[in-house]
């Protein structure tokens, strides 16, 4: 490892301790005082903060490459610390490009509608043939309703600017909304 940082293992997890002195090299706003970093994501911080270093290291192994560790550790702070990213990047992010900037957005983009949180098919009684009943939550005040729809646009999932698979909004112009059957309570 670079020096100042050392490789770190136990029997559930991992990561990088960074020294005191190479710690508070690494900006304010990315760094973590205890100068531990997990192993998932935040070992890109002082892979990114100390770059040169960390692809020399990494050229010296026999099981990586520094372009292949470094390429890694780029994706892993635009995915999870968006925030620290284009701070040290000097890149603003765009749509697409990381995890947690893109929930964010999801999050602000349907704070006052009603997005699905379980559905249920035809074979549940009360749900017609061709349509998915689905209970939905706005987040701005809790409020759930529930509605059919169907089951052709149900299955895309995906029907946001920003978004991610799985994620469906219900258009209450468009998607009746009944009473809540007993089992969505």
């Amino acid at each position: 490892m670079p020096r100042g940082i050392r490789s770190v293992s136990t029997a559930a997890h991992g990561g990088v301790l960074v020294s005191p002195t190479k710690n508070a090299l690494i900006p304010e706003y990315m760094r973590i005082d205890s100068g531990a970093y997990e192993e998932d994501c935040a070992w890109a911080i002082p892979a990114v903060v100390f770059e040169a270093d960390w692809r020399n290291w990494a050229n010296t192994t026999n099981w990586t490459t520094g372009e292949f560790q470094m390429e890694c550790a780029w994706n892993s702070l635009k995915n999870w610390y968006p925030d620290a990213y284009e701070k040290f990047a000097g890149k603003v992010l765009q749509i697409g490009e990381s995890y947690v900037n893109d929930e964010r957005l999801l999050k602000a983009q349907v704070r006052e509608a009603f997005v699905v949180s379980a559905a249920w098919g035809e074979w549940q009684e009360g749900v017609p043939k061709g349509m998915v009943g689905v209970l939905a939550r706005r987040d701005s005040d809790g409020d759930r309703i529930y509605c059919l729809v169907p089951k052709e646009e149900y299955e895309t999932r995906k029907n946001l600017v920003v978004g991610k698979a799985g994620t469906f909004v219900v258009d209450q112009a468009r998607h009746q909304t009944i009473p809540m059957p007993q089992y969505a309570m």
